[in-house]
């Protein structure tokens, strides 16, 4: 007698060279840090937006969060060594981290594997990667004064056809583009630049 064979799957195996970015994401909560990043530490508020956040989220292709603003319902990539708290020994270097918003600017962070989204911590507090809040990068700097130096003369006018001609110009003296910053803006408050 012959053996009975089991038949063929048709779902996307991780070996298979499919595009996954007109998939819906799947969130899976396998890895979720449940000693300090967890859904227990959170309000009832903050439960709800995360619940409501995934709803939102399932709805889109992983195409159309990658248009999202990063705020909104997209997300936006962090280094691996911003990350304070201890990786999983399972992620593997190579992996990119991502952080979307669930709660105003509270991050739930994780990677992506083809259309899953593995969450790996809920940051309620902001302390599991050094925020813009908490570091100088944040600085915005205000161009008070800007100014070209030289000048540049047209040349000749060139006429191709009657709808279309073209200007060449040429540089009579150097040109550079200088800044004078003034004040920069830190944290809402203004100071001096030493100059």
């Amino acid at each position: 007698m012959g053996k009975v064979r089991k038949p063929k799957q048709n779902q996307p195996t991780c070996t298979q060279n499919i595009s996954t970015q007109q998939e819906h994401p799947i969130f899976c909560l396998k890895y979720l840090d449940r000693e300090n990043y967890s859904l227990s530490a959170c309000t009832k508020e903050e439960k709800a937006s995360f619940a409501d956040t995934l709803d939102r989220l399932s709805q889109l292709t992983w195409a159309e969060i990658s248009k999202s603003p990063r705020h909104g319902l997209g997300y936006e990539k962090m280094a691996r060594n911003s990350i304070r708290t201890p990786i999983p020994k399972h992620i593997k270097e190579d992996v990119i981290f991502i952080a979307f918003r669930f709660y105003g600017k509270a991050p739930m962070v994780g990677y992506r594997e083809n259309f899953i989204f593995h969450i790996l911590w809920i940051d309620r507090d902001f302390t599991l990667y050094k925020h813009f809040k908490s570091t100088v990068a944040r600085v915005q700097l205000k161009v008070m004064f800007c100014c070209l130096v030289g000048w540049v003369e047209r040349s000749e006018t060139h006429h191709l056809r009657r709808d279309e001609w073209w200007v060449s110009l040429r540089s009579t003296h150097p040109t550079a583009i200088t800044f004078n910053y003034t004040h920069f803006r830190l944290l809402g408050q203004q100071f001096p630049l030493k100059q």
